[in-house]
């Protein structure tokens, strides 16, 4: 499957539970693919909502009011977060299809459905030069990017994600990305965490880079606040060798 032509503005994560006969639907953040002793999986990051009361006529929003984001493999597992103001009280938690899962009124739910439907643009071009970087951002056109390094045992990590935030210089032949959510391994190997299952392997960040050999991330984790508490916010930084490849897309 070809993830650089996916249009991640028209590609949703679709689920259905138990608790509420609903089916919601998130759009899609970024792909992650882990491949190895060859076998590849692919891993969805959705985008972030607040949590909420459903098909009330008022008193929508949770309180205490927490974000909600799903890390997914269809049809199989998938990681919830739930993340608020005080990190001490974020949930962070891996299910198999089908396992029973709490929620926010103290009863049980069961995830029954769990698909990803991705669109694509019907060209993507490859960016290799400045001036085509330019064209494209000054063109309005969508961008695509994939990212690919190796962990230390070896483990081929493949990140594919929209280009949201772009940069282009005037006065010099430099362009930079700053990119995310993405999703990437939460260690440098994939048995340095010791998951229930392999949504447990991943975490959130952002990207940086202007070159294509080259990138800093920053993951999200819990940091703890000078004055006392505790937050969830990006503080695990990295800067690693990789193949950063940008695309343009035609809608």
């Amino acid at each position: 499957m070809n993830f650089c032509t996916t249009d991640f503005g028209r590609s949703y994560l679709y689920f259905r539970t138990d608790g509420t006969d609903h089916t919601p639907r998130m759009q899609i953040d970024a792909v992650c693919r882990l491949s190895t002793q060859g076998l590849t999986r692919h891993f969805y990051l959705t985008c972030p909502c607040i949590c909420e009361e459903m098909y009330r006529e008022s008193g929508l929003i949770h309180e205490p009011a927490s974000e909600f984001t799903l890390i997914a493999v269809p049809g199989e597992q998938f990681l919830m977060t739930k993340r608020f103001s005080s990190a001490a009280h974020d949930l962070r938690c891996a299910f198999r299809l089908g396992d029973a899962m709490p929620t926010h009124d103290g009863h049980n739910a069961r995830m029954t459905e769990l698909d990803v439907k991705l669109a694509h643009y019907p060209k993507v071009q490859a960016i290799k030069t400045y001036h085509e970087f330019r064209a494209a951002l000054l063109e309005n056109c969508p961008m695509n990017v994939r990212t690919r390094f190796a962990l230390s045992d070896g483990t081929e990590v493949v990140l594919e994600y929209p280009a949201r935030t772009v940069n282009i210089a005037h006065d010099r032949e430099a362009w930079q990305i700053d990119a995310g959510p993405v999703l990437l391994p939460l260690c440098d190997t994939a048995t340095g965490v010791e998951p229930g299952l392999e949504v447990e392997k991943l975490g959130t960040g952002y990207l940086v880079f202007n070159r294509a050999d080259y990138a800093e991330a920053i993951l999200r984790r819990a940091v703890i606040l000078p004055e006392g508490g505790s937050t969830s916010f990006y503080d695990s930084r990295r800067n690693f060798d990789c193949c950063n490849e940008v695309f343009a897309a035609s809608e």
